[in-house]
């Protein structure tokens, strides 16, 4: 199938913060990317302002009813490829002990494989500054408590020992969980 969308080129400048890693004693750093969104409207009204014979409005609907239709498929358990930019399909958030072990109403999501025009799309990208973050937040140590070992290697379904400074919690379903102990430590 060709691609509805041509590619045009565009040189666009970024922001790069690197962060030591904590986990890793061998000096190297991860990169993050800071982000300039552009959001539905945006995209829109760029697309209007671009193409002055299209009514905005006409615009508008077309873009919701796609928009209904991706989820509609989504919903029958359909991959959906959107627009040529990449891949929309769902998946399980599942974690299964056996076979016997997986549930039927598990959690899905939904995940996104980009196109080859999409990973060209951010080929070019320059960068306008590297920054270097501070050090915090940062994990300095894992402990299996199980184990006593600091290696970090955990023994599954055991506690661990997480530490660090100004250390955040991320995510939708992240969170801490207080046991009972049966000991002191």
């Amino acid at each position: 199938m060709e691609n509805i969308a041509k590619l045009d080129e565009s040189s666009t400048i970024v922001s790069v913060t690197l962060h030591e890693n904590g986990l890793k004693k061998d000096g190297s750093y991860y990169a993050t990317v800071s982000r300039n969104k552009a959001t539905f409207k945006n995209t829109l009204a760029e697309i209007a302002e671009a193409n002055k014979g299209i009514d905005p409005y006409q615009l508008q609907f077309t873009a919701i009813t796609m928009q209904k239709q991706i989820l509609n498929f989504l919903k029958q358990g359909k991959t959906v490829n959107v627009l040529d930019l990449g891949t929309l399909y769902p998946a399980m958030k599942c974690n299964a002990k056996g076979k016997s072990d997986v549930p039927e109403n598990s959690t899905f999501c939904v995940r996104f494989t980009p196109s080859p025009l999409v990973n060209k799309a951010v080929g070019d990208i320059s960068i306008d500054k590297i920054v270097f973050a501070d050090e915090a937040p940062e994990i300095r140590m894992i402990t299996d408590v199980k184990a006593g070992v600091c290696d970090d290697t955990l023994t599954s379904e055991q506690p661990c020992c997480i530490q660090g400074g100004h250390l955040k919690i991320g995510g939708e379903e992240g969170g801490i969980w207080f046991a009972p102990v049966e000991a002191d430590g």
